[in-house]
This record gives C-alpha cells, structure tokens and sequence, in this order.
C-alpha cells in the first residue's frame, strides 16, 4: 500500500476513502453492493467504455502485426529473392533473423522471417490494407 506525508503525518492511500471504498482482503467488495441504480448504470456505460476500447486496442495491434510481417515478407522478397539473389538470399535472411532476434527478440526468428515470406507470396497489398 503507498503512504505519503500529509502535514507532517504518514496518511495511506485507502484512509482518504469512505469505510465502504477501503480495500479489504478480498478487494472492493463492499462497495459494490452499495451502488444504487444511478450509480450502477453510469459504472456499466463507463466499464463498457474500458472494455469497448480495450477490443479496439487488441484489434489494432493485431491488425499492425499482420501488417508489419506482410511488409518485411514483401522486403525481402523483392529485395533479395526476385532481383538474381536467390542463391545466396538464404543466408541474408539467416543473417537478418539473427540480428533482429538480438535487437527484437524470437519473433523475428529464421522460422517467423520464412512466415513472413508465406504472407507477402500469399496476400496482395489489396487483401492485406482491407483485412
């Protein structure tokens, strides 16, 4: 629990709430049976708001991942595997993953890079930008 100085005197955090509102063992369980209606409903429209916001953040993420592998998928099948590098185009991408892994970690792996290549082969700019 955090304490701070108030005039002089350590105060917690919980002792400026009403009796109803301090936490106990089991959370705020107190305060939740004590919500008249009013109350209730603007707790419900302001959790809807969370949650609501919660889904778009998770979808937006999702959405920027996909992105971002068809993008790096694309780079380096164009950059490297279809201008006359094939031959050793596997080891830049070997050498790529190794160096991103270190700098972004696992999800960058010569697998994940593989996946990546599977996207951009698989997905036009067209099915990836309206997804």
């Amino acid at each position: 629990m955090k304490e701070r100085k108030t005039q002089g005197k350590k105060q917690s955090q919980d002792s400026k709430l009403p009796a109803k509102t301090q936490n106990t063992k089991h959370g705020l369980s107190s305060v939740e049976n004590s919500f008249t209606a009013d109350e209730e409903l603007l707790y419900s429209d302001i959790r809807k708001l969370i949650v609501d916001a919660k889904k778009r953040a998770a979808v937006t993420v999702n959405w920027e991942a996909t992105l971002v592998k068809w993008q790096v998928g694309l780079r380096i099948r164009t950059d490297i595997l279809n201008n006359q590098r094939a031959e050793y185009g596997k080891q830049i991408v070997a050498k790529l993953a190794i160096r991103l892994t270190m700098e972004f970690g696992q999800g960058w792996s010569l697998q994940n890079l593989r996946h990546c290549l599977r996207i951009a082969e698989t997905f036009s700019k067209e099915q990836i930008v309206s997804a």
